[in-house]
């Protein structure tokens, strides 16, 4: 019912406009192939007729359902009796028998294999429609026409009329299953709308020609009406998914049992597809767009072009293209496509298409920068193209949307002025009629935005739209005056204007009704200010502005991180606390805008919103935002100095944070250095040092990021070092003409390289195990690198610490850099989780068999500490250790499991 959508919606509303990447949802696949009548039968009456029954507040349908369930139970028990006969017979009961002679013996439908396999509960159920005597009287309908669909009738009507017609043409075995359900399908459109695809292909299969033209035609009406009724539309839509998957279900079929496939079935394959192909795919995608269905329009017009292509449209001749190709696409064509991929934000999609053009008109480029968001260039194309006609009512809608996602809202509303006094000059003709609504509707978004409620009310009071934006405004200005009945009213409206949209996308998917969703995310969002706004005005609820600011900013995160779904959440935010002189609000609103802006590389936005946000008293983090932008934008020099030399009042502005603030402008400047290398390196180090020691107190997090980027500047400057020694030594090798092993092992640069690794080495990797200490966000960077650099040195030094040190560098920095090397990775052992440590099971087990004994006992410390933590996610690991093939890799491994026999809780598991 129109309620239940309402209700329904509402809820939707509260519970937001949740990320789609954060939900796993599935398309709804409710059509299945059934081949089989009585499993047909039983899907019917299990998953639609019984919840009739246990649903009170369909009492209207009960003794319908009562009565379907009732033919429906005989129809099976007659089918199955057929079939135990060897297919005597048609399976179906004799109309002309009164039903109270047909009542069947609960005895005799117990040895049935269907009944069996329901539950006890559905048996219960059902045992008493066995003995029933319903019947129905049925009023043959009479049918105006082909096709039965009229604009002026609701969805629930079409789809009642149709559903009726068809089960009137239906033939073949499954006609009186169809006959029974007919006075069900009248009062349940969701009934309606599961039997439809199996009408359709009922029809299709065994009714004549006359009957699938019409079923053509009908389809066709809705879809070149889809824009007046889009509900209508989205169930034609959802009716060719069902019958094509049919189509490809059963081509597989006929494919794998080719020799069994009887002749009717083929015809009846044929037919079903025919009827399916003959429907205008170029019509079915344009349909698709008009009512925002991108991804289906895209996917119909891909199969309409690929017909082209493949020359199986006869009134399209190939033409050969300057290049020397073949085009196979018309520039309208292609315009189209192009048109589809940028309401579906696909800017690679547009790259490729590019290359279909032979030539790019400005609308082309403009569709380009709007999809590639470059609101700049898209809002300079619009400007050109309104030079030479200034009164083309779409070039201006795109311009006033440019404007308005630049956040240009007092240019925005100057134009839409501007034009309309220009064509009250003119006076308006019919044409020019819709621009004017368009651009009041414009009007009144950038009144709003702007706090000019005086603007917005006499603007409302000349519009007539009823659109979501000007609803919107209408309870803004409602709330705004504390006026509880109409602003109710208004969200009541708003909100019904919104449920045809949803409906229609809801049919397909979460992602297609996300849009309707953030909408209703924006009305609930209303409704809670006006209650908490409300509640303190007169009854003087305390910290209702703190509540409010807190809960709705909470509330966005939940949503997709895109400027086209937070630009009007924000905006829509900043209007209400505006209004109620929550100004701090405000201003973190505009930063928020900032930092979004910022990210999607918007910078004009950015920039605007960052002096919207210093306005007053800037809101917390506003300055590092500031040098954010400005770094991106190239004014490095400038940033830098921003965050090494924080404004004086800071503190003022930060309050507690001060000191978390200032450490993280810090943090910005020492990472900003060392990008654009205006320090050396040991001012860097040095600068790490000091965060390390002021965060000491901080939050976890803060410390793990500034020990990982300690740890990875270090191991830059050892790879560095590291490179320099090898250039050197070849270079040495070849001035004194001496064998290259010889310059390995006596060369000066050796001896370098070694001194910086025993001072470097063991802070990158006590920097690697603080960070992983700390958290765990960085840790499959840190702990992979950490062991690599472990293995790799300890495999080194070991060669270097041999008998012949003294020819091969200092034995003293080599042994002492190993044992130092060892004492570190022994502390951190066990100071790493256990959880950590399995997150680089493989890594370990591989180098199991390394050549340090050292190495092996620190090695099997830690597997042991997974495996007595996680014995079920990494015994698998040890255990390929213990029958490896390699016989050193193998001794390891018992080596390994001895220690791990001494834990009574695993040796129960080895054994």
């Amino acid at each position: 019912s129109r309620q239940q959508r309402q209700q329904a919606a509402e809820c939707l509303g509260v519970l937001g406009a949740i990320d789609p990447a954060r939900l796993q949802l599935e398309p709804n696949r409710a059509f299945q192939t059934i081949h089989d009548d009585v499993h047909f039968a039983m899907k019917i009456i299990t998953e639609h007729l019984l919840r009739f029954i246990r649903d009170p507040s369909t009492t209207k349908v009960v003794d319908k359902a009562a009565y379907a369930i009732q033919e429906l139970l005989k129809l099976c028990v007659c089918l199955s009796n057929a079939n135990a006969k060897g297919g005597a017979g048609t399976g179906t009961p004799n109309s002309g028998e009164n039903s109270s002679q047909r009542t069947m013996a609960l005895e005799q439908v117990e040895r049935l294999d269907w009944w069996k396999g329901l539950d006890a509960e559905t048996r219960t159920q059902l045992t008493p429609y066995l003995k029933t005597t319903y019947y129905v009287q049925i009023n043959r309908q009479r049918y105006h026409g082909s096709p039965v669909y009229r604009r002026e009738d609701t969805c629930r009507i079409w789809l009642k009329n149709w559903i009726v017609k068809l089960i009137d043409r239906t033939k073949g075995k499954r006609r009186s299953i169809f006959t029974v359900l007919r006075a069900v399908v009248k009062e349940h459109p969701p009934m309606g709308l599961f039997i439809l695809p199996y009408l359709v292909l009922n029809v299709c299969m065994h009714g004549e020609d006359r009957d699938r033209t019409e079923i053509l035609a009908e389809i066709m009406a809705v879809v070149d009406d889809a824009k007046c009724n889009s509900e209508h539309a989205q169930i034609v839509f959802q009716l060719l998914d069902e019958i094509t998957h049919w189509v490809e279900d059963h081509r597989r079929t006929l494919g794998h049992r080719p020799d069994s496939t009887s002749t009717e079935e083929e015809d009846s394959y044929t037919r079903v597809k025919d009827t399916l192909g003959r429907a205008p795919r170029d019509r079915l995608a344009k349909a698709a767009f008009s009512i925002g269905a991108c991804a289906r329009a895209y996917m119909y017009y891909e199969e309409y072009l690929r017909s082209l292509r493949d020359g199986m449209a006869s009134n399209v001749t190939s033409t050969q293209s300057s290049q020397g190709r073949v085009r196979w696409c018309e520039p309208e064509q292609v315009s189209f496509l192009q048109r589809i991929y940028s309401f579906l934000h696909e800017p690679d999609g547009l790259a490729g298409i590019a290359t279909l053009r032979s030539t790019t008109t400005i609308v082309e480029q403009t569709l380009d920068y709007e999809t590639s968001l470059d609101w700049n260039n898209a809002l300079t194309c619009y400007e050109l193209l309104l030079q030479s006609d200034p009164m083309h009512a779409e070039h201006n809608s795109k311009l006033l949307t440019c404007q308005r996602n630049l956040g240009q809202y007092s240019i925005m509303l100057r134009h839409a002025e501007g034009v309309m006094a220009q064509i009250k000059e003119t006076q308006a003709t019919g044409q020019t009629e819709a621009l004017m609504q368009d651009l009041q509707g414009y009007g009144i978004q950038a009144a709003w935005r702007l706090g000019d409620w005086e603007l917005a009310e006499t603007k409302l009071a000349k519009c007539s739209l009823l659109t979501f934006e000007i609803g919107l405004a209408r309870c803004l200005v409602h709330l705004r005056a504390m006026d509880r009945s109409a602003f109710m009213s208004a969200i009541s409206h708003t909100r019904d204007g919104l449920l045809p949209f949803l409906g229609a996308a809801s049919m397909e998917s979460y992602e297609r009704a996300y849009p309707t969703i953030v909408q209703l995310q924006l009305l609930s969002d209303l409704e809670r200010s006006f209650e908490l706004l409300f509640a303190m005005k007169n009854e003087g609820l305390c910290n209702a502005k703190e509540t409010l600011h807190c809960e709705l900013s909470d509330r966005i995160q939940i949503t997709e991180y895109t400027p086209h779904t937070r630009e009007p959440l924000l905006s829509l935010h900043r209007a209400v606390f505006g209004m109620h002189g929550m100004h701090d609000a405000v201003a973190s609103s505009w930063l928020s805008w900032a930092k979004l802006s910022r990210k999607a590389r918007h910078f004009q936005t950015a920039s605007a919103a960052i002096l919207q946000a210093g306005r007053c008293q800037p809101p917390s983090g506003f300055y590092m935002e500031q040098a954010k932008l400005l770094y991106q934008q190239g004014h490095k020099t400038t940033a830098i100095a921003i965050v090494e030399s924080p404004p004086k009042d800071l503190a003022v502005i930060e309050g507690s944070q001060v000191c978390d603030q200032r450490a993280k402008m810090q943090l910005l400047a020492v990472t900003w250095n060392q990008a654009t290398n205006q320090k050396q390196a040991k001012e860097v180090i040095s600068d790490y040092e000091d965060l390390i020691r002021m965060y000491q107190d901080s939050r976890t997090e803060r410390q793990e990021k500034v020990h990982f980027a300690l740890a990875t500047f270090l191991d830059k400057l050892l790879n560095g070092y590291r490179q320099e020694m090898k250039e050197k030594m070849i270079e040495e090798a070849a001035r004194n003409n001496e064998d290259k092993q010889r310059a390995t092992t006596a060369s000066p640069s050796m001896k370098m390289f070694q001194t910086h690794l025993a001072d470097i080495l063991p802070k990158v990797l006590d920097g690697y195990a603080s960070s992983l200490a700390c958290g765990s966000k960085h840790i499959y960077q840190s702990l992979p690198r950490m062991l690599t650099l472990w293995f790799l040195y300890a495999d080194e030094l070991q060669d270097n610490g041999g008998d012949n040190s003294h020819k091969r560098g200092s034995k003293t920095i080599i042994s002492n850099l190993l044992k130092t090397l060892h004492v570190l990775m022994k502390q951190w052992v066990d100071r790493i989780s256990p959880t950590q440590w399995l997150s680089a099971l493989s890594q370990l087990a591989s180098r199991i068999t390394h050549r340090d004994p050292e190495v092996f006992k620190l090695l099997a410390a830690i597997l042991k500490k997974i495996v007595v933590h996680h014995p079920q996610q990494s015994l698998w690991a040890v255990l390929a250790i213990y029958h490896s093939v390699d016989t050193v890799r193998k001794d390891k491994g018992k080596a390994l499991l001895a220690t791990l026999n001494d834990r009574p809780e695993l040796r129960k598991i080895l054994e």
